[in-house]
């Protein structure tokens, strides 16, 4: 694994933060809180760590879950199936603005609980195969995480773009068509 040096780290979360602070899919604005920001930076920073780009921070998302967190909290149910019965895509698709479709293709949800910080938040995301596969996921494009005092519950939510599964596709179909000119 390639090993960055510490400047260079501290240079990429800025420009990583000001990228994807500039990138936001949102349309309200949602602050997110220093828990969050540092959850929500380290998990970039494992990625980079991984040759990865880094994940933008999403509002849409950050709603999702945020009213998780909450909900494991207030109902004492630590789980990715909310006191509602709703999975992490119906959480997502109540706080998406009707009139937008197909917004993610893929989603995923890490949940932890207990931790007292955002480095052992992500050090046990990163120790489990399960999470860590979400977190470096290289398709996810999207993320954001929703942390809630009581019980220290912490919800990451990523997503794929429908944007860059499309393009994909479509860069598929280039290749292919080229290649059966090619030996047509």
């Amino acid at each position: 694994m390639k090993q960055f040096s510490s400047k260079f780290v501290a240079m990429l979360l800025v420009a990583t933060f000001i990228l994807s602070t500039a990138a936001t899919v949102s349309l309200s604005a949602q602050t997110p809180t220093q828990m969050e920001e540092q959850i929500f930076t380290l998990v970039n920073v494992q990625r980079m760590q991984n040759n990865l780009p880094p994940l933008v921070w999403c509002d849409f998302l950050a709603q999702a879950a945020r009213a998780h967190s909450v909900d494991m909290a207030e109902n004492n149910l630590p789980g990715h199936i909310g006191s509602d019965g709703s999975s992490v895509e119906h959480r997502i698709n109540r706080v998406i603005p009707s009139g937008i479709t197909h917004l993610y293709t893929t989603v995923a949800e890490n949940l932890a609980a207990g931790h007292a910080t955002a480095e052992a938040i992500v050090q046990h995301w990163m120790n489990s195969a399960v999470h860590r596969n979400a977190i470096l996921n290289p398709v996810s494009t999207h993320s954001a995480v929703g942390f809630h005092t009581t019980g220290q519950h912490a919800t990451q939510v990523l997503a794929a773009g429908a944007h860059r599964v499309l393009l994909g596709k479509i860069l598929i179909s280039v290749v292919l068509l080229w290649l059966h000119l090619l030996f047509l």
